[in-house]
């Protein structure tokens, strides 16, 4: 199964860019720009953060499910070298205890390969936790600001559906609105 990563770069902005990389999808880049709110652009905000919110919950889920399968890569390493160094030394007629057992699983460069994977897994996973948790709340404060916009723009004047979809402009106070 391939390694997660997440790497890390400074964008031209100054702006640290983690870029994640989920086994089966493109690398993504995540940017402070992800949690911003363009209010000059609120419809275009409103067009893409539901996607937004959807996507990154995928990827949260799928990364939940690679951490439980490094997690579960672990406990079976661990056993599997805790038999091996049992079987061994009752060959050997050597005499061991649980707790030299644990020392030598935990130096052992196969579990500690297991362990580092379930980390890089962990560490996605929270990414992406974080992400998930962010496009929602965006899509619940545009969600909020559209429904009292949409009140403002109703209790100005009547609007047909054609004029709002071709946009609006103000003309001065008492005036009528035309389609931009």
């Amino acid at each position: 199964m391939p390694r997660q990563a997440v790497t890390e770069t400074v964008d031209q902005n100054g702006h640290i860019v983690k870029t994640v990389s989920v086994p089966g999808h493109a690398p993504v880049d995540i940017t402070v720009a992800l949690g911003a709110l363009d209010t000059d652009n609120l419809v275009g905000e409103a067009r893409t953060v539901g996607a937004h919110a959807v996507y990154f919950g995928v990827l949260y889920a799928e990364a939940m499910a690679n951490q439980r399968r490094a997690k579960l890569r672990v406990e079976v390493t661990k056993a599997t070298l805790g038999r091996r160094i049992r079987r061994e030394a009752v060959r050997d007629s050597a005499k061991t205890t649980e707790r030299s057992i644990e020392e030598d699983v935990l130096l052992s460069p196969e579990y500690q390969t297991a362990e580092h994977a379930h980390i890089d897994a962990e560490e996605t996973a929270d990414i992406l936790r974080s992400v998930s948790y962010t496009a929602e709340q965006k899509h619940r404060t545009i969600t909020a600001l559209m429904a009292q916009v949409n009140r403002e723009l109703a209790a100005r004047a009547p609007v047909t559906r054609e004029e709002m979809r071709a946009g609006m402009q103000d003309e001065p106070r008492g005036g009528r609105r035309t389609p931009a």
